[in-house]
């Protein structure tokens, strides 16, 4: 039997996304039984979502909680709301767990989808996604699972654009009811960098544009299909030149 604590945050959240076929599913509910410290890091990853959610405002991660896996009825004791929310922001992030816990402080500020994958990305560390090392085998599993959210197939020769870009992880978030897929990066230099994706509501195509985002340069660009944001704290040039590579990959 796998260890408890040898499973991944990444393991965990796929688990209580539900997401059965994509994570050891039987070996972390065969944990569950017998380790109080797995179901500990299972309830903090599960921060009381309804809690959040008007903090959260626009964009979340839809998830089952905690005890909707295990059949359970605790709530999470309420804390004060403005220290709960930060811990909840700093935690959430360093977690990957998805939710855009920037917006706790400026969600008056954010208008559409790109404001709010750019407020995300600026809590980006390099700390953030240094320790994520995974197989290529589990990153093809997890790209299949956040790539089918937008009926569309991503794989890791898809990401491998340039050897100063490592891809490290992806996520499945939401805006305002539309699936929006976050892929992570970890440029040479330490920098985090994002790819975002999400279905075009329109079919007209554009060519990558440039603009400064969050003292971060980024990349908005569509091919008819799918709308795609590119966003780091790297150069101008290198934003373009990924970009592009991207666009003619995707």
């Amino acid at each position: 039997m796998t260890e408890h604590n040898s499973f991944t945050d990444e393991q965990l959240v796929a688990f209580l996304d539900g997401e059965f076929d994509h994570t050891p599913a039987d070996e972390i509910k065969a944990a569950l039984a017998h380790s109080d410290e797995l179901n500990a890091r299972l309830k903090q990853l599960t921060l009381n979502k309804s809690a959040m959610a008007d903090a959260f405002g626009a964009l979340s991660q839809t998830a089952p909680s905690y005890e909707d896996i295990m059949g359970e009825t605790q709530t999470i004791p309420a804390a004060n709301s403005s220290g709960f929310m930060k811990i909840a922001a700093v935690a959430l992030v360093a977690l990957g767990v998805g939710f855009f816990a920037s917006s706790i402080i400026k969600q008056d500020k954010l208008e559409g989808w790109h404001e709010y994958v750019a407020a995300y990305q600026a809590l980006y560390a390099t700390d953030t996604l240094a320790h994520v090392n995974n197989s290529e085998l589990v990153i093809e599993t997890e790209l299949k699972r956040v790539s089918a959210k937008l009926d569309t197939e991503i794989s890791l020769a898809d990401l491998q654009i340039d050897e100063n870009l490592d891809y490290k992880r992806g996520q499945v978030l939401e805006y305002q009811g539309r699936p929006l897929v976050q892929l992570a990066f970890l440029a040479s230099d330490g920098a985090p960098v994002a790819l975002c994706i999400m279905k075009a509501q329109t079919t007209a195509a554009t060519d990558p544009t440039t603009r400064e985002m969050e003292n971060m340069q980024s990349a908005y660009w569509s091919d008819g299909d799918f709308e795609y944001l590119l966003i780091g704290p790297i150069s101008q040039a290198n934003i373009k030149s990924y970009a592009t590579a991207f666009a003619q990959r995707l």
